[in-house]
């Protein structure tokens, strides 16, 4: 497999693990459970979305320097 393919599968498995994220999110707002337990699960998956969203940025950002300086050689 090749690197732009694998960076690629990186890259969608990491936006769909936000989507699914974001929608258990928005089931456990909309969910009828005990509100201590809904904050915990609130606060979880928001910890969970937020690091996702930083390792995606995050490894974008590599990929396009790491890019960029193979264009320089």
């Amino acid at each position: 497999m090749n690197t732009e393919r694998i960076v690629k599968t990186i890259i969608m498995e990491l936006e769909a693990d936000k989507l699914k994220i974001e929608e258990n999110l928005e089931l456990v707002i909309n969910s009828e459970i005990e509100a201590e337990t809904k904050i915990e699960r609130i606060k979880t998956l928001m910890n969970k979305l937020v690091l996702t969203e930083a390792s995606l940025a995050k490894f974008i950002k590599m990929m396009t320097l790491n890019n960029n300086e193979a264009k320089k050689d």
